[in-house]
């Protein structure tokens, strides 16, 4: 495993765990480390480079069956980390979206794998939603992502896709 293998893991491991809502807690624990072990594995400019067994073990947690091989190529999204104030201002423009769309509460909350009630209780408390809650908000209500993106002040939304 080179550093640019690496790097494309971790972007996939990334892009697979926010658009399926694995948890950092479930994919840490299958390479034998804590939760914030993975959020600063995520975040280092080059990735550090794991051991054969824990790219396996976090392989067949994310993507069972998927060839090793294409996991170290180019990962289709490279997805931002978004600070808690452009997840607030992202989850007004998703609430908006999803009125003008008129698709209810419930339907978007079960949809994006959420309790029926969660997005009406997060909208009404001005809550902060996960990067995956608005990742899959998008898909759900056909908003084009790097859209929101630069909407809630992402820099280089355009590198985000490759």
């Amino acid at each position: 495993m080179d550093n640019e293998m690496a790097n494309n893991f971790r972007d996939w491991e990334r892009y697979i765990r926010i658009s399926r809502r694995f948890t950092a807690t479930e994919v840490a624990r299958q390479a034998d480390h804590d939760a914030s072990w993975l959020a600063r594995w995520e975040k280092l400019p080059q990735a550090t480079i794991l051991e054969p067994w824990q790219y396996l073990k976090i392989r067949d947690y994310i993507a069972p069956g998927v060839p090793m091989r294409s996991l170290v190529k180019t990962a289709p999204m490279q997805l931002p980390f978004l600070d808690r104030e452009q997840r607030k201002k992202a989850a007004e423009i998703l609430e908006r979206a999803r009125v003008a769309k008129c698709v209810a509460n419930f339907t978007l909350s079960t949809k994006i794998g959420l309790s029926a009630s969660s997005w009406a209780y997060l909208i009404s408390i001005g809550g902060a939603p996960a990067e995956s809650t608005i990742y899959l908000a998008c898909k759900v209500l056909g908003l084009d992502y790097k859209t929101l993106l630069k909407e809630v002040g992402v820099d280089e939304p355009e590198e985000c896709s490759r």
